[in-house]
């Protein structure tokens, strides 16, 4: 799997936070799961996927940068 720049991750995250603006706040929850199930869906790696909900579940203030997670 080829990881994405960082300016594509820079890029992601403003497209990611204006959907979420555009939602709303009471629709923010049921956007990031449709997302990560289709997202999980295109990847098509249990495993994978997997670790990186475990990796996602680490503290914000503990979390490694996107493109360190462990892939």
């Amino acid at each position: 799997m080829t990881a994405l720049p960082q300016s594509d991750l820079e890029d992601i995250y403003d497209e990611l936070a204006e959907a979420i603006d555009r939602v709303g706040q009471d629709q923010e929850t049921v956007f990031l799961a449709k997302l990560a199930l289709s997202l999980a869906h295109h990847l098509g790696d249990r495993a994978l996927i997997s670790r990186l909900i475990q990796d996602c579940e680490t503290p914000v203030n503990e979390a490694q940068a996107p493109d360190t997670l462990t892939l």
